[in-house]
């Protein structure tokens, strides 16, 4: 996920200077296949590779059939853009948008990070219903609910919750389950559950009742982009993939980028030139 720490490092100007090191690929074991065109990197990352590669598409992963498969997200649309058939934005509402069809009827997830967010219903007439008024940051659909994960999108914030909507009665008043930080991506399960992450770890809700802890994360990472679960779990990021699994972090890079080279403040190259 993009980011940018503005840390007091005013003396790094055009000089250039390598930020990663270490020979590729590592010799952990690592219980999936590596994806083509992917390689493990020796180490967690720095802030100062962080800082490099926050212009970097952020990284879809998922499982099909057992497979890892790593690729670009479409860029993060902050003005709110209609898909195909989406009804339009409630009007005066700002940030990311997500959606789910739920029957005839649309949910429609406003985040604004700090500033806000809603969460609002659009019937078939086009009536629209406000049901939340706090950052929604996705939606999930369950065996009987719609999962909503909101919470600010401050690493400050250790609050966040997951709301529980009736599929068949969207105006009834969710259920709040309390979460450890805030929640920040998840994914369905194969069983109809959610697993997400927060800065806190890697979590599950069980049976759309309670929250199982699976695994710790370094709190000092940004926050991932995306989440994959098939009982190893992968993080996509910018540039860097995490793989979680029996207990090991195994970090994974493009093969045609395995090193970084700072060339001015928050830019990089990759060793030998080429582009990143």
């Amino acid at each position: 996920m993009r980011i940018r720490i503005l840390a007091a490092i005013l003396t790094l100007a055009c000089n250039t200077a390598t930020i990663s090191g270490g020979e590729y690929p590592s010799g952990e074991s690592l219980d999936i296949r590596l994806p083509a065109g992917w390689v493990k990197f020796s180490r967690q990352p720095t802030i100062d590779e962080w800082n490099c590669v926050a212009g970097r598409p952020d990284l879809a992963v998922q499982f099909v059939d057992g497979e890892l498969r790593i690729e670009n997200l479409p860029a993060r649309d902050l003005r709110g853009a209609v898909g195909l058939g989406e009804p339009a934005t409630p009007r005066g509402e700002r940030g990311r948008r997500t959606s789910l069809q739920v029957g005839s009827s649309w949910l429609i997830a406003i985040d604004h990070g700090e500033f806000g967010g809603s969460l609002w219903l659009v019937e078939p007439d086009g009536k629209e219903t406000l049901l939340l008024k706090e950052p929604s940051r996705a939606l999930f659909r369950l065996k009987k609910s719609i999962a909503v994960l909101v919470g600010p999108a401050l690493t400050v914030e250790e609050r966040g919750a997951i709301l529980l909507f009736d599929a068949s009665n969207l105006k009834a008043g969710p259920s709040r389950i309390e979460t450890q930080g805030m929640p920040v991506v998840g994914v369905t399960t194969s069983q109809g559950d959610l697993t997400f992450t927060t800065k806190n770890g890697i979590f599950r809700l069980v049976s759309e009742r309670r929250i199982e802890p699976l695994a710790a994360l370094d709190r000092t990472l940004p926050f991932p982009a995306s989440i994959a679960d098939n009982g190893s779990f992968a993080l996509g990021f910018g540039h860097f993939v995490l793989i979680v699994s029996n207990k090991t972090r195994t970090w994974l890079v493009p093969k045609d980028c395995p090193e970084l080279v700072e060339t001015r403040m928050f830019e990089c190259e990759c060793r030998g030139g080429g582009p990143l």
